[in-house]
């Protein structure tokens, strides 16, 4: 034979070369092949080639679309709701408990009288490990002897009109806590009251920044007690002048 391939293997061949498209079949019984024209060969070939390079480059984008770091969304934290008195007052205290650097809080006026009751032990140790803690609330009659004690602690400060029913606390630049009292008054253990709490940096710093503003305008404390102490009439029960007049012209 011309080709000098042994008998043997004619068919094995003649696969190889139908597999690439060099030869057709003719007929099954008996298989017979046929020479493909070589410039369609060619022209089959490019179309193949062609197809072969789309694929690859479709596949290569999907590849570097996976491997390609996307833009991730910031952290989110954490929202969890309280509610009921006991449930928010303790998680008041507990994240008063756990500062290490700030408690800044903006409180309802009666919150500073139950702060004075249930919060002022955690208070006053966070404050002797160095805790910086600041208060801003209405001074009221109804809460001024609240205050009071709580400036012996903190860096208490008057603002007007204050949080009425509502208080915000932040420890820590990393947490918060917006409490709505219902109703804000001096119960320590029965009130629908409600909480959120938060880890979301978006809103921790919104927050913190409202708070820090409202006690940066704030009138101290101490500045205003004294004031309203040097205001404060005398005692009704006590002498009035008159009745000093007479005593001294008795005396006399």
């Amino acid at each position: 034979m011309v080709s000098r391939i042994p008998r043997g293997r004619i068919y094995e061949v003649l696969e190889s070369l139908h597999a690439k498209g060099l030869v057709s079949v003719v007929s099954a019984k008996p298989l017979r092949y046929r020479s493909v024209p070589l410039k369609a060969f060619i022209e089959r070939r490019r179309e193949e080639l062609r197809a072969a390079e789309d694929d690859m480059e479709r596949n290569a984008s999907r590849l570097i679309a996976s491997v390609t770091p996307r833009p991730t969304p910031g952290p989110t934290g954490e929202f969890l709701l309280f509610r009921k008195r006991q449930v928010v007052v303790r998680k008041f205290r507990e994240m008063i408990e756990s500062a290490r650097k700030e408690v800044i809080v903006s409180a309802s006026e009666m919150c500073a009288v139950r702060g004075s009751r249930l919060f002022i032990e955690a208070i006053h140790e966070r404050a002797r490990a160095g805790v910086a803690i600041r208060i801003s609330t209405r001074i009221t009659p109804q809460n001024r002897a609240a205050v009071e004690m709580l400036r012996r602690e903190a860096d208490a400060r008057h603002t007007d009109p204050g949080n009425r029913g509502t208080s915000i606390l932040v420890v820590d630049g990393s947490q918060v806590f917006i409490c709505h009292w219902n109703p804000d008054d001096e119960d320590l253990h029965f009130g629908d009251d409600v909480g959120l709490w938060s880890t979301n940096p978006g809103v921790v710093e919104s927050f913190h920044t409202i708070v820090a503003d409202a006690w940066d305008r704030g009138i101290p404390a101490d500045v205003l007690l004294s004031e309203t102490a040097v205001r404060e009439p005398a005692d009704p029960s006590g002498p009035s002048s008159a009745d000093s007049q007479v005593s001294g012209s008795k005396a006399e």
